[in-house]
C-alpha cells in the first residue's frame, strides 16, 4: 500500500458536512419485497453518487467504498432472490407441461385450453425472472458507478488528499475477493500517477493470472510510458491468456516502438494468438487490412515516421475512459486447417455449440437440396472434427474437442475437459452427433455457461495455458429458453465468464430467423467473428 507521510488537512471543502448527509440519507437500499420502488431507487442512487463524485473532497472515497461493498451485498441477495424463483420455476416445469399437453392433447392442436392460476402463473414466470435479471444488471451497473466516482475524485485531488485517496483504493484492491479485488484492480487504470501505476505493475507481475491479467489491461489504460516495458515483457509468458492481456493493455497506446516490437514478433506467432496480434495492430493502427504479416509489415513502413510524429505531438494523454474498440479481424478468412460452415480457424482445441432445437428439424422445413437444418449441422460438425488430428496440436498439447448441442435442454459431448482428437474418439463423437434429435426451445445461455464450464480451470491455476482457445457458436433462431434468454444479458454474461479465458467466440446464424445484432455483437466482442448463412 502507499505511504501518506502525514495526514490530510481537509481544509479545501466547507460544503463536505452537508454532502455526506446527503448521501447517507439518500443512498439506502430497496426492500426486496417491494420491487415497485426499485427504479426510484436506483435513481436516487446514481444522483447521491453523482453528487459525491463532484464534491473534489478525497474523504468521498471511503464513503463510496462503505456504500460499494451495501451494493454488492443488495445485489447478491437480489441474485439469490432470482435464483430461487427460477430453481421453483424449473422444479414446477415438468409436472406443468405434462399438465399442459394434456389439456392440448384434448382440445386440439391450435385450440385454445383453460388453465389454472397456478399454471398462469408458471407460464408467466419466465418473463418476470427476465425483468428481475435485468434490474440485477442495472444494480451491478451502479455498483460500476461507485467504482469510477472513486476514480474521478482520485484524480481531482492533490498532495496528501491524492496520497489518501488512491491509498484507499490500493487497499480495497488488497483486501477484495475474486471478481471483487480484480474489479479494483481495473479501477486503478482510471488513476492517474505513480502510487496507481506502481501498484498495477506489482499486480501485473502476480504469478496468478487472475491477478496478473486485470493489471496488464489497467496499465494499458493507464498510459504511462513507464509501463510499455513491463507489457512487452509479458509478451513472452507462458500463458497464452497473459500474452492477450498484455496486447490489450498495449493497443491503449500510440507509440512507435510498440508497433516495432509486435512486428518483430509476428512472424513467430501462429494460431488464435496470431489473430490478437492482427487485432492489437489495427485498434493501435486504425487501419483494417489484409490477414497477412506482409500487409501490416508494408504499411508501417511506409507511414512510420508521419503517424510516429503525429503521436509525438498528442496532448490527450492520461486514463482512457472509453473501453477498446471493437475490431473486426477476418484473420482466419481464408486460411486453417479447420472450417465450421466454411468460417476458417487455426485453432487446434475447438467447442462446439450447436443448435438442435426443433426449427433445426421439421419445424423449419428443408432447403433446397432436401436436407433439415440439423442434418447439414451434423455433416459440418463431422468434417470440421475430421480434420483436427492429436498428432497436429501445438505447444499447449494435441488437437482436442468437444461438443454442446443444446435445444431446452443441454447435451456435453464429455463433461468437464476437453478431448484429445484420436481416430477413436472421432469415432465416438460420430456416434454421439448421429444421435442427436432436433426439437424443442433454443436455450443459448445455459449452452455457452456449459461451454465455459468445460474450460473452466479456476480449480488448476497450473494447467491455466490448456484447454479451449475458440468456441463457434451456431444456431437458426433467438433465444427461447434457459436462465438468461435476454440477448444483451447473455453477452454480459459472457464477457464476465470470458475475461480472463480470452476465448475467441464466432457465431454462426443458420436462416432468416437468428438474431443478426445478438450473434454479430457477441463475435466482436470476444474476438471472433459472425458469419450468416
Amino acid at each position: 500500500m502507499l505511504a501518506c507521510l502525514a495526514a490530510p488537512s481537509w481544509a479545501g471543502n466547507d460544503e463536505w458536512p452537508l454532502l455526506h448527509k446527503a448521501f447517507k440519507d439518500t443512498f439506502r437500499i430497496a426492500d426486496l419485497e417491494q420491487d415497485g420502488t426499485w427504479d426510484q431507487v436506483r435513481g436516487e442512487k446514481r444522483s447521491a453518487v453523482k453528487g459525491l463524485r463532484g464534491s473534489a473532497d478525497a474523504r468521498a472515497v471511503p464513503v463510496l467504498l462503505a456504500a460499494h461493498k451495501k451494493q454488492l451485498r443488495f445485489s447478491a441477495d437480489v441474485s439469490a432472490i432470482w435464483a430461487k424463483r427460477y430453481e421453483a420455476w424449473e422444479r414446477a416445469g415438468p409436472q406443468m407441461r405434462a399438465a399442459l399437453d394434456a389439456k392440448q392433447k384434448v382440445a386440439g392442436p391450435g385450440n385454445n385450453i383453460m388453465v389454472t392460476p397456478s399454471e398462469k402463473a408458471w407460464i408467466d414466470e419466465p418473463a418476470k425472472l427476465s425483468s428481475l435479471q435485468q434490474q440485477l444488471s442495472e444494480e451491478q451497473e451502479i455498483a460500476e458507478t461507485i467504482r469510477l466516482a472513486m476514480a474521478k475524485i482520485a484524480n481531482s485531488v492533490e498532495g496528501k488528499e491524492r496520497c489518501s485517496a488512491v491509498d484507499d483504493i490500493v487497499k480495497a484492491a488488497g483486501k477484495g475477493k475474486d471478481e471483487d479485488e480484480r474489479e479494483f484492480i481495473r479501477l486503478l487504470g482510471y488513476v492517474e500517477g505513480d502510487e496507481a501505476t506502481s501498484a498495477l505493475e506489482a499486480y501485473a507481475l502476480d504469478f496468478s493470472p487472475f491477478v496478473a491479467q486485470p493489471a496488464l489491461e489497467a496499465l494499458g489504460r493507464q498510459g504511462a510510458a513507464r509501463s510499455i516495458d513491463t507489457l512487452l515483457g509479458r509478451l513472452d509468458d507462458d500463458r497464452w491468456q497473459l500474452r492477450v492481456a498484455a496486447l490489450k493493455g498495449l493497443s491503449f497506446y500510440r507509440d512507435a516502438r510498440i508497433v516495432d516490437a509486435l512486428l518483430e514478433r509476428l512472424p513467430n506467432e501462429d494460431g488464435v494468438l496470431k489473430r490478437h496480434y492482427y487485432t492489437a495492430l489495427a485498434r493501435m493502427l486504425g487501419e483494417s487490412l489484409a490477414a497477412t504479416d506482409e500487409a501490416w509489415i508494408s504499411f508501417w513502413k511506409a507511414n512510420r515516421e508521419d503517424l510516429a510524429k503525429r503521436w509525438a505531438e498528442r496532448t490527450d494523454l492520461g486514463p482512457a475512459q472509453d473501453d477498446l474498440p471493437t475490431v473486426q479481424v477476418k484473420s482466419e478468412g481464408n486460411s486453417g486447417a479447420t472450417s465450421f460452415y466454411g468460417m476458417r480457424t487455426e485453432s487446434k482445441h475447438i467447442i462446439f455449440v450447436i443448435d438442435v432445437s426443433g426449427s433445426m428439424g421439421e419445424q423449419g422445413g428443408k432447403n433446397e437440396h432436401g436436407h433439415y437444418r440439423v442434418d447439414v449441422a451434423k455433416r459440418e460438425l463431422r468434417n470440421a472434427i475430421q480434420t483436427l488430428r492429436a498428432e497436429d496440436g501445438d505447444a499447449r498439447g494435441e488437437a482436442s474437442f468437444n461438443i454442446v448441442a443444446y435445444s431446452a435442454e443441454v447435451q456435453v459431448y464429455r463433461s468437464g475437459k476437453m478431448v484429445d482428437a484420436t481416430v477413436r474418439e472421432k469415432e465416438k463423437a460420430f456416434k454421439w452427433i448421429d444421435d442427436l434429435k432436433a426439437d424443442g426451445a433454443t436455450n443459448i445461455s445455459d449452452a455457452l455457461e456449459q461451454a465455459f464450464e468445460i474450460i473452466d480451470t479456476r480449480k488448476a491455476q497450473k494447467q491455466f495455458e490448456k484447454g479451449a482457445d475458440t468456441i463457434f457458436l451456431m444456431t437458426d433462431g433467438k433465444p427461447t429458453a434457459g436462465k438468461i434468454m435476454e440477448p444483451n444479458l447473455i453477452r454480459e454474461m459472457v464477457r464476465t465468464r470470458n475475461r480472463e479465458r480470452q476465448i475467441t467466440i464466432h457465431a454462426i446464424g443458420v436462416g432468416d430467423g437468428h438474431d443478426t445484432q445478438f450473434l454479430r455483437e457477441l463475435a466482436a466482442e470476444n474476438s471472433g467473428e459472425y458469419l450468416a448463412r
